[in-house]
């Protein structure tokens, strides 16, 4: 693989994706670094199926959540006056007087996602994805790298959902892209 100039020039002393150990609090903190490097390969079949195939997990997952409802308290504000706050010790409803505003809460119901980790499931999940990837002519550990791509896409989707950053929309992967391992990834650079 031939590395251009300018590529070259974004590449550290200690090699391409290089890790470094940072200590942070008597903590070893390992950091790794990807580069885009120019090449003559054709991967957008390669990526086109991995899109695919990710998403296929992503809708595996997402038909297999379990949605558990859960009771929260809530607030909201109301303006402090007087009058709002005999009204709301005559409704008898639980708040807190903070400066100008008045904060009245209630609790709701709320459902919060339970995504399936179980051994029987992965391994479900894992036997259907290669037989559709062994068509493909590409090696199976695309198939771990999705799966594990499609976990971390949802926790990212759970994550924002219950901090209401997110409706409860399956997430949909739209750029084209191949996660690979790093011990799968190679480069040969001539100095």
């Amino acid at each position: 693989m031939q590395i251009t100039r300018k590529a070259m020039s974004s590449i550290p002393e200690n090699g391409a994706g290089a890790k470094k150990n940072k200590i942070v609090n008597r903590v070893v903190v390992k950091e790794a670094r990807a580069y885009r490097i120019g090449h003559s390969y054709d991967v957008r079949d390669l990526t086109a199926k991995y899109q695919l195939v990710l998403q296929l997990a992503i809708n595996l997952i997402w038909k297999n959540i379990s949605w558990e409802p859960i009771q929260v308290q809530n607030y909201y504000y109301v303006p402090n006056t007087k009058e709002a706050v005999s009204l709301l010790k005559i409704q008898g409803k639980r708040f807190h007087i903070a400066g100008r505003r008045i904060l009245v809460f209630y609790k709701a119901m709320r459902l919060i996602p339970r995504i399936p980790k179980s051994a029987e499931f992965m391994r479900k999940l894992r036997n259907r994805l290669l037989s559709y990837w062994k068509q493909t002519g590409y090696a199976a550990h695309y198939v771990d790298s999705a799966i594990r791509t499609a976990y971390w896409i949802m926790k990212s989707w759970k994550r924002n959902y219950i901090n209401g950053r997110f409706g409860r929309k399956k997430p949909i992967v739209k750029k084209r892209f191949a996660r690979i391992k790093t011990p799968y990834s190679e480069s040969k650079t001539e100095r």
